[in-house]
């Protein structure tokens, strides 16, 4: 982190910063806990740019990444109220930029100790930003949580088998290649990606109780058109008593008990919606959706998820294609599509 960041630079200087990607991933970090609350208690941001394009910002230098300028001074007696937002695909076109204006309050959020910032820079974002303040419950209210995968691969190679061993202890491994939207496909084998983990006392603490659980994929590619993937996953899909779950997946699960089929149905179509794909995009600026941001969004009533996935299940696995149609007419919205 640069040091220009020190009390008494920002106390004396405009500070106009361009950042590799949206503040969000230095906000959300437990490490930069410090770094949250010195910026955000000694400065007013006034204005945000977005280049929608990872290529065009840096063309010339090849750069692959995400860009965001700030503009913010020194806080004072009178603090604004107010924050400018616009955005650009990249350089060629900024001057057809249009600005918008936004409230404080309704770009910055505090939920729990986290420090996150909206930055929309469309309707439907707007949209799903606007609809998603007014809710007021969370994974942890639920008695869920988001966890992170325990096998890193590299770490127990020795334990990876890609075929299983007759009469062995192996158990199914989980990549991300095996977790599509609303379906899980394993084993789709990969040469590089083994199927099977050994249960066993050295690797117990790798694997993981099979039962009831939301897969979710920690990385998208930025050519995809889905910020997010989750895949539902119910116990009897397999007879192993353990699963192996691969570092770059998260999975969600009730700590305390067992998520029921509309539990996991009506959450999975919320996560794989355009609404919900909307309201991420409008907080995170990378490839990476973390479990720290998905234990904080904010959800709505547990009642009304279950009915979600209520509803899915009526369509007796066919309905992929009508997972906005039952999230927009659900809450009301206009019809959104990734």
């Amino acid at each position: 982190m640069p040091t220009i960041f020190g009390k008494n630079f920002i106390k004396e200087c405009v500070l106009n910063f361009l950042a590799p990607q949206k503040p969000n991933i230095l906000l959300l970090r437990q490490d930069f806990q410090s770094f949250q609350n010195l910026f955000l208690k000694e400065i007013d941001i006034e204005y945000f740019h977005l280049f929608n394009s990872r290529t065009d910002g840096f063309k010339k230098d090849k750069v692959l990444q995400e860009n965001v300028i700030l503009k913010a001074v020194p806080k004072n007696k009178i603090q604004s109220t107010k924050i400018k937002i616009s955005s650009s695909q990249g350089i060629s076109d900024l001057e057809l930029i249009k600005e918008k204006e936004f409230s404080i309050e309704l770009l910055f959020k505090k939920i729990g100790k986290l420090n996150i910032i909206h930055l929309p820079v469309n309707e439907h974002e707007e949209e799903a930003m606007h609809l998603f303040s007014k809710w007021s419950h969370s994974l942890n209210s639920f008695g869920m949580k988001v966890s992170t995968g325990p096998i890193v691969p590299f770490r127990c190679k020795s334990h990876l088998k890609h075929k299983k061993p007759k009469n062995s202890n192996y158990v199914p491994l989980l990549w991300m290649h095996n977790c599509l939207k609303m379906e899980l496909s394993w084993p789709n084998k990969k040469t590089d990606k083994e199927s099977w983990i050994i249960d066993n006392k050295q690797s117990n603490s790798k694997t993981i109780r099979n039962k009831n659980y939301i897969f979710l994929r920690r990385f998208s590619s930025k050519d995809e058109n889905a910020k997010l993937v989750a895949t539902p996953h119910f116990e009897q899909y397999f007879e192993h008593d353990k699963l192996g779950l691969e570092n770059h997946l998260n999975y969600l699960h009730k700590p305390k008990g067992t998520m029921t089929i509309e539990e996991v149905l009506g959450l999975s179509v919320l996560y794989n919606s355009s609404l919900f794909d909307a309201y991420i995009r409008s907080l995170s600026g990378n490839t990476q959706v973390s479990a720290t941001e998905l234990n904080s969004i904010p959800l709505p009533p547990l009642d009304i998820i279950k009915k979600i996935g209520v509803q899915y299940l009526s369509l007796n696995g066919h309905g992929i294609q009508e997972i906005d149609t039952i999230v927009n007419q659900t809450f009301k919205v206009p019809q959104i599509h990734i």
